[in-house]
């Protein structure tokens, strides 16, 4: 499927996610006890098939100021993630949001963001000045105050 196509409303895409026809039936497994503590071991398989269903996952941080908030977005094929990762910049209830590809043992309450990209309108600036260099030469004045 291709970013473009559709796959039904946004709409029938929550409703389906939260009737549970996607999710799993959870079972009871009795753990094991040792010391006194309830335990519990996870097989090589059982850690694979983690690995194999988040391997094609963005993690997408809204605001770098709130750390715990993320969205993860797993995608069809790598090719989808990787042109949704190489887009400019998305954004999400008009804030920016900040994605990264997921990777085993990432660490969700780091968001170690180190580019942030900014729009600067120019709204009294007369549209032949609009021009690759000359925009630079106007930003450049504001430059200073960008730089952290």
């Amino acid at each position: 499927m291709n970013l473009g196509e559709s796959k039904g409303s946004w709409a029938d895409v929550v409703r389906a996610s939260t009737h549970g026809s996607r999710g799993i039936a959870l079972n009871y497994i009795t753990p094991n006890i040792v010391n006194i503590q309830n335990v519990f071991q996870i097989s090589i398989d059982e850690v694979k098939s983690g690995l194999d269903k988040w391997k094609n996952g963005v993690v997408g941080f809204v605001s770098r100021h709130q750390p715990n908030g993320f969205y993860v977005l797993v995608f069809e094929s790598e090719e989808m993630k990787i042109e949704v990762l190489s887009q400019a910049a998305w954004r999400f209830f008009n804030k920016i949001l900040y994605l990264k590809a997921w990777f085993a043992g990432m660490d969700l309450t780091q968001t170690d963001i180190v580019r942030v990209p900014i729009w600067v309108r120019f709204s009294q600036l007369k549209f032949h000045y609009y021009a690759d260099k000359t925009l630079i030469k106007f930003a450049s004045v504001y430059w200073e105050s960008f730089v952290c």
